[in-house]
């Protein structure tokens, strides 16, 4: 009754120093003029209003990290 969705990728991953906040409004790793820090929150208010999850983590085969978009499915519409 679920749908999942994976994405990962091979960068540097998610640092232990910052695991907790990566969903927080504005944080950001990233310099200023790069990135106000909103996509992953903004990204985590959606899914949760449609009743699904979206969680973060360090990949385990390599180095990057990989998030997890989990939803509801939902029957075909005609």
């Amino acid at each position: 009754g679920r749908v999942r969705i994976e994405v990962e990728d091979d960068g540097r991953g998610i640092p232990a120093a910052v695991r907790g906040q990566i969903f927080e409004p504005f944080f950001t790793t990233k310099s200023v003029k790069q990135g106000l820090g909103l996509g992953l929150s903004i990204s985590r208010q959606i899914v949760d209003a449609l009743g699904g999850s979206l969680t973060g983590r360090n990949r385990r085969d390599g180095p990057g990290a990989e998030f997890v978009v989990t939803l509801k499915k939902r029957e075909a519409m005609e």
